[in-house]
């Protein structure tokens, strides 16, 4: 084993070596002009990285156990034929002599090692597929593409575009598994089985955690679809788990997809059983949706609810302009006082008791109006305790949803242009929620290790090799 490094580690300096020459020759030529350095150093990391990533994966072939049984009738499998392939890893494109095995009695071809890094259909490795499926999250296709190539990754943006389906169907798999296994689709007497298996978010790092808040919300995404007033819309959705305390601010995981208000807390709930953080007071802020506030009550029995404050300000403002006219100057004070008059002692229920009395009087600028707001904030009362949330450093509102809303769904899906099929929306959606949760790299893993274990269907145990 020595000899075959210590030969592979002479073989890859003597490549390196015309490569290096190269790059001081033309430093040389620069004659103090650091930007053709630089250009030249780009030139040579990219062919340096190609020569070091195919010595590696050379190396590891051939140090690899090639002593591999069929897996459906144990015979040992007899290697056919090695022969050079070019593949794409997540340091950029790699050659190596792939291993074909034969088995004798079946007359089956099997190539243990490919599927175990995800080469048996692809030419690019478990986690080069991982690197796509994050640019893709973060950028169009075509530029992704673009940024993957500067890498030394051979790929089209029509590559990109499969690949991301890809990824985003191993972290879907995932979830999925998570919310049947919480709401006791699978075994019944496996009560806890979501959280035993592979938390979809990391938690290591939540440290001062004093409470969580969560929340959802939608927005619209463009269809290819044309109907009858022109282009077609439909809603996508996402979600937060945020931390609630001094030392955890910041720290939140995202939920993206084109799901159905059930899915999407469906997979909330999932989330929230297995974080560490779930015996802590939950926060629900969210708008007054009632498809929202449904469901919370169905999956988050008890957590405590808030309406976001600054809706109902703005509910509280549509209320003033229907008491007073649109303009008046009680209506501009209202509107310029709203967010104070919710949070002073006794507030919400005095705003209340002046629109009551507004309604009663007879005499309001549009009573249609009135009764529509007045009756809005009545139905959401219980959640507008803003005073007494404040005083216990709880979240009032829902800011932290709406800007997750645009980092996730407007600026990924919604760039000039562009047109999403549901199910291309939707896989996009769950990796960019995945890349902003920092997931990516983690489901990757966990993709490359499952698929690591197809060694084991070609090492049968001992009892079946002597049958």
């Amino acid at each position: 084993m020595s000899t075959l490094l210590q030969r592979k580690t002479h073989n890859l300096l003597a490549e390196l070596e015309p490569v290096l020459n190269e790059f001081i020759q033309a430093a040389a030529e620069s004659k103090g002009d650091f930007h053709a350095v630089e250009r030249a150093g780009d030139n040579v990391f990219r062919k340096a990285r190609t020569l070091i990533m195919s010595a590696g994966l050379t190396v590891s072939s051939q140090c690899a156990d090639h002593d591999f049984r069929c897996p459906d009738c144990a015979a040992p499998l007899h290697i056919w034929e090695r022969r050079e392939r070019t593949v794409q890893t997540c340091e950029g494109e790699a050659r190596y002599r792939a291993v074909r095995s034969r088995c004798p009695r079946c007359l089956t071809f099997h190539a243990p090692l490919e599927q175990a890094n995800g080469l048996a259909n692809s030419q690019f490795t478990t986690m080069a597929q991982a690197l796509v499926g994050s640019y893709a999250a973060q950028m169009p296709y075509a530029p992704a593409a673009a940024a993957l190539a500067e890498r030394g990754m051979n790929i089209s943006a029509k590559e990109v575009d499969r690949m991301a389906r890809d990824v985003a169907a191993w972290r879907k798999g995932e979830q999925d598994a998570v919310v049947s296994a919480a709401f006791g689709q699978t075994d019944p007497e496996r009560s806890d089985e979501a959280c035993t298996l592979p938390p979809l978010f990391d938690w290591s790092d939540w440290r001062g955690v004093s409470a969580m808040l969560a929340s959802v919300d939608g927005a619209h995404v463009r269809s290819p679809e044309r109907g009858p007033d022109g282009p077609e819309w439909f809603e996508a959705r996402g979600a937060i788990l945020s931390a609630v305390g001094r030392e955890a601010r910041g720290k939140r995981v995202y939920l993206g997809g084109v799901f159905s208000a059930d899915a999407l807390f469906a997979n909330l709930s999932a989330a929230w059983q297995q974080s560490p953080h779930k015996n802590l007071p939950l926060v629900f802020a969210a708008d007054g949706a009632t498809w929202i506030w449904d469901r919370v009550r169905m999956f988050f029995p008890n957590c405590i609810e808030v309406l976001d404050i600054y809706h109902a300000g703005e509910h509280l403002a549509s209320a003033a302009a229907a008491l007073w006219g649109e303009g008046s100057e009680q209506h501009k004070q209202w509107k310029r006082s709203a967010r104070d008059r919710l949070l002073a002692p006794g507030g919400v229920r005095a705003v209340l008791h002046t629109l009551l009395h507004g309604l009663r009087s007879g005499r309001p600028h549009d009573a249609a109006a009135l009764r529509t707001e007045f009756a809005y904030l009545w139905r959401h009362r219980r959640r507008m305790r803003y005073r007494w949330l404040q005083q216990r450093g709880l979240p009032i509102g829902s800011g932290a949803m709406e800007s997750a809303i645009k980092q996730t769904v407007t600026a990924r899906l919604r760039g000039a242009g562009m047109k999403w099929t549901r199910d291309g929306a939707d896989a996009i959606l769950t990796l960019r929620a995945a890349h902003q949760s920092g997931e990516i790299p983690s489901t990757a893993l966990r993709q490359h290790q499952q698929r690591m274990q197809v060694i084991s269907r070609y090492r049968p145990a001992v009892s079946q090799r002597a049958a």
